[in-house]
């Protein structure tokens, strides 16, 4: 049973230090996964998050981003239609608020699987993610950054 008390809202966590970058997730168990898969570089004292809980939230999603200070927007999608179909409104996010600069999607890391969280609980067995690389790039950059950080090859 998937349910909820009350309305469904989304849930904004602010990091203590400043930034201007903006991690999105569809849902609870995708942001959990990337807490625990990169505990260095998603970490709450350094970094914003946003999940919506629900792909009809997008609407409140992008009230936070336009009253925010953010300019990068990190997409941690579903692989899955729903997913497809919200991607575009956050990728055009530049267009409408100015102080959106950037905005890259992170689905092609666990291409192949529904979700990062899907994607981790078939490849837990894998070796350890190399947190060196990813905390030495820029994370406007790690949307277009290969596979290699989760150990899959490169898509063709």
């Amino acid at each position: 049973f998937k349910g909820v008390a009350g309305g469904k809202d989304i849930t904004l966590i602010e990091a203590k230090e400043p930034n201007h970058r903006l991690h999105i997730f569809e849902g609870f168990p995708d942001f959990l996964t990337a807490l625990h898969l990169l505990p260095e570089t998603m970490n709450p004292e350094n970094e914003n998050f946003l999940v919506l809980n629900g792909a009809t939230l997008i609407e409140r999603a992008k009230a936070v981003i336009e009253n925010g200070r953010y300019s990068t927007l990190i997409l941690w999608l579903q692989n899955d239609p729903t997913g497809e179909k919200i991607e575009p409104f956050f990728l055009n996010l530049p267009e409408e608020l100015p102080q959106v600069k950037e905005v890259g999607s992170m689905s092609h890391l666990y291409q192949g699987e529904k979700d990062l969280n899907l994607w981790f609980v078939k490849n837990k067995d894998l070796p350890q993610i190399n947190h060196e690389v990813i905390k030495s790039m820029d994370w406007h950059k790690i949307g277009v950054a290969s596979h290699d950080l989760f150990n899959k090859p490169k898509p063709m």
